[in-house]
């Protein structure tokens, strides 16, 4: 049982989303993956709270998409003030694996951020260690801020 009730439900949603083919070429597949994704990093919002990096930042603040081209799956983005997290085109690229992007940032004008950290699919798509990593390289990226001041 998940200490992430809510968000558990969302991430077998997405799962299901990326369980499929990559949706490169598919209007309403990426569609359906974008709106599992965005309802999933809704609920990692609330989950992580301010220890995550969200003070002072609403949900849409910290989501972003990338529709990008018809060529591509286009990727979502859970950017905060201290970590920075990308779901897209890659994790199809090295299923079954999912590979998903995790790292800290020094802001939100920090697109460079820590080093690059991966998340598994079963990681990712399991609430609990997901929010802990997330506190994790969350810490992390506080812990930058403070020795760049």
């Amino acid at each position: 049982m998940s200490t992430f009730p809510k968000l558990q439900v969302k991430l077998n949603a997405l799962g299901e989303c990326l369980r499929r083919p990559c949706p490169a070429g598919d209007y309403h597949a990426k569609l359906e993956f974008f709106r599992c994704a965005r309802s999933a990093f809704r609920d990692l919002y609330y989950a992580v709270g301010v220890e995550g990096g969200v003070a002072e930042m609403t949900p849409s603040d910290c989501i972003r998409v990338n529709p990008a081209g018809d060529g591509s799956a286009g990727d979502v983005y859970f950017h905060t003030d201290s970590v920075y997290l990308n779901v897209g085109e890659v994790a199809w690229f090295n299923m079954p694996y999912g590979n998903i992007l995790i790292r800290s940032a020094s802001g939100r004008k920090d697109y460079r951020g820590g080093p690059n950290q991966w998340l598994t699919l079963d990681e990712f798509l399991n609430a609990d260690r997901l929010v802990a990593a997330v506190l994790r390289v969350s810490a992390e990226g506080r812990r930058m801020r403070l020795l760049a001041a």
